[in-house]
């Protein structure tokens, strides 16, 4: 049933009509930015199902599609299930029940927090190494008929040495463990140090009163310098090199992925700041609906590159297009325009 929090206020004349009035609002705003959330992230799927279809449903199993898939079904559980769960507990439920979700939640946050981060590492640090020139990086992730082989007999010749390529993926690795750890034990601080609070109005309030720690922002600060890194590692290599088809797409990806979740970023610190506005933003899995549609439309974009690059090449064969630029000079140009 549906109830008036005025009419109740008068009704229950608990003398605390100030803090029901603060909880029951903090619970509307943090369903109202986890609706927005989901609305955004299925909006996305829907837009962006005819390429799911053509590029990653009609491929053969591989690393792709399985981190594509990966990627659609962690964001949609985490919306769908544990956001409600955790905002939508009925409220009449004893102590207890909160304080074992609260303990799960913990639990689940390290899990949560290194799926995300890794998802959000992944996705830029494929695109980094992209740029900075690994062919059988491309041919795993691209998921094409070129063989490891080849693209190790390519790299050869192209590089001389895998020394340097290998030294770039550990550094990179590295460094998204290095950011990751303390993330994840913030995260975990956050769970364990939140406190239930008893709820003044379960008639009217549903979901856990959690007094909610500001861990959780710090947890974003590592990730956050890590990725600004990757970025400007990317604009830097493709202002050194010659504007390719392949370094546009990838230049043009990343930069897009960045500035959508870096301002994802920036809205949910600001928003944590505020103690009105601080349990929507950090309960409502807003930042992973912005994670999971970027990181898939990125997947996407390297999958349809070659079928993308392969148009375009009919297209300048028959005289159509003059603005397809190919450089033998940057390490897997070559190597992507004889994909199969």
């Amino acid at each position: 049933a549906l109830y008036s929090p005025t009419a109740l206020l008068m009704a229950l004349g608990s003398g605390k009509e100030s803090d029901i009035i603060e909880f029951f609002n903090a619970a509307e705003r943090t369903k109202l930015v986890a609706l927005i959330a989901s609305v955004i992230l299925v909006y996305d799927i829907l837009l962006t199902l005819p390429d799911e279809i053509r590029y990653v449903w009609s491929v053969r199993w591989s690393f792709a599609r399985v981190a594509f898939h990966i990627n659609r079904v962690w964001g949609s559980l985490l919306l769908g299930i544990y956001v409600p769960m955790f905002n939508d507990l009925p409220g009449n439920l004893k102590r207890f029940s909160c304080t074992s979700l609260i303990f799960r939640r913990s639990s689940f946050m390290i899990i949560a927090g290194l799926r995300l981060r890794h998802i959000i590492h992944r996705c830029i640090l494929i695109n980094t190494y992209y740029i900075y020139g690994t062919a059988v990086t491309a041919a795993i992730v691209a998921d094409t008929s070129y063989s490891y082989r080849q693209g190790l007999d390519h790299l050869r010749k192209k590089v001389g040495s895998y020394e340097l390529l290998t030294w770039v993926l550990v550094l990179l690795a590295l460094g998204s463990l290095a950011v990751s750890i303390p993330s994840l034990v913030l995260l975990q601080m956050r769970a364990r140090s939140s406190k239930f609070k008893p709820n003044p109005a379960p008639e009217i309030i549903t979901g856990c009163t959690v007094k909610a720690s500001l861990y959780g922002v710090g947890a974003y600060i590592g990730p956050l310098i890590y990725e600004t890194g990757l970025f400007f590692l990317t604009l830097y290599k493709s202002w050194r090199t010659c504007r390719t088809p392949l370094m546009q797409r990838l230049t043009r990806d990343g930069s897009r992925y960045y500035a959508i979740v870096f301002g994802t970023l920036v809205i949910i610190g600001l928003g944590s700041m505020n103690r009105q506005t601080k349990r929507a933003f950090l309960s409502s899995g807003l930042l992973t609906a912005i994670v999971s549609a970027m990181c898939s439309r990125l997947i996407l974009s390297g999958l349809s590159y070659h079928d993308d690059i392969t148009e375009n090449m009919s297209d300048l064969e028959a005289g159509t297009s003059t603005s397809i630029m190919f450089a033998s000079n940057i390490a897997g140009s070559e190597w992507f325009e004889h994909l199969e």
